[in-house]
């Protein structure tokens, strides 16, 4: 509610900014996860206006040049508390094409800051993501590679091979579902752990259903409700901004490939290449894996439209 105060800004101007976020940290080749940081610290920030009266976010929520400038600092933080290069002030002022100062930063990260009571290393829900699949079966459980290989359509020599793709796909599907959730103001109020277990257990259903029931055990034992109300509606918002059809599975995995054989290739062309190189290739072919993704999406929304909800394509 926004009480007395005006509200110039809404969820398409923090989707917005969010999107561009995403632009940047793979232009300064620096973690995507820091988008999620940057984001939690603007939604905390300007909750403060309502929570406690803060004259700073009642202008920021008031103001979309302020807005603007609020949001930029965060991610200037996130950037700058989590990676091990800097971003300098000097860019954010030739981004904002002169429209604020370096001093307009400066003031604002103090007032971030203070207004967030320096709470600034919350765990996004990546961070929960790369937890949770820590917990699965071992190879030696993996039930759904013991079923293809006991029908033969997998090769002993290939098992570990498969395992391995299919890890790096399952983390591939959670982490585009974390993605789309930063964006989207209906999860703002999500907490972290509630969006990864949800996003784990949409790709879990697509990529290892066999596994599921034991993986929904192993929450049960970090105390964790896999059926709460919370998981349920996030599991609902997420399938629909990412149907993960197979289809959309095929194109991961093939995307996954692609990008195995291209970091191999520079490797071998460039021995040199320092880890930054690395991260920013990884980075790319990411922003490539959700584009491709959002398009197959599409298409099955239009042949769904076409051939009628129930009906097979």
């Amino acid at each position: 509610s926004s009480g007395s105060f005006r509200v110039d800004v809404d969820g398409e101007c923090r989707a917005k900014m969010a999107e561009w976020f995403y632009q940047l940290v793979d232009f300064c080749r620096v973690d995507r996860d820091n988008v999620a940081v940057a984001v939690s610290y603007l939604d905390r920030f300007l909750g403060a206006a309502a929570r406690s009266g803060n004259a700073r976010a009642r202008r920021c929520l008031a103001d979309r040049r302020e807005y603007q400038l609020c949001a930029m600092t965060c991610l200037y933080l996130a950037v700058n508390l989590a990676e091990t290069k800097e971003m300098d002030t000097a860019l954010l002022v030739e981004l904002s094409h002169g429209k604020y100062s370096k001093s307009d930063f400066v003031t604002m990260a103090e007032d971030v800051t203070w207004g967030l009571g320096w709470r600034l290393n919350g765990p996004t829900s990546m961070a929960f993501v790369n937890h949770l699949l820590g917990v699965l079966p071992e190879e030696g459980q993996h039930k759904s590679l013991h079923h293809l290989h006991d029908r033969h359509f997998l090769p002993a020599c290939c098992r570990r091979a498969a395992l391995v793709r299919e890890e790096a796909t399952l983390h591939e599907l959670c982490r585009t579902q974390a993605e789309l959730a930063v964006s989207d103001y209906r999860l703002a109020s999500c907490r972290p752990s509630d969006v990864a277990t949800a996003a784990v257990r949409n790709a879990m259903e697509h990529v290892r259903p066999d596994d599921l029931l034991a993986f929904l055990k192993s929450m049960d034992a970090l105390d964790i409700n896999p059926f709460s109300a919370e998981v349920e509606r996030a599991r609902t918002i997420l399938k629909s901004a990412f149907d993960a059809n197979v289809d959309g599975l095929r194109q991961v995995t093939s995307l996954l490939r692609l990008r195995e054989e291209a970091a191999n290739a520079a490797a071998g062309a460039d021995n040199n290449n320092d880890i930054r190189g690395i991260r920013r290739s990884s980075i790319t072919d990411s922003a490539r894996c959700v584009t491709e993704i959002e398009r197959i999406q599409n298409q099955s929304k239009f042949r769904r439209e076409n051939i009628g909800e129930g009906a097979t394509p």
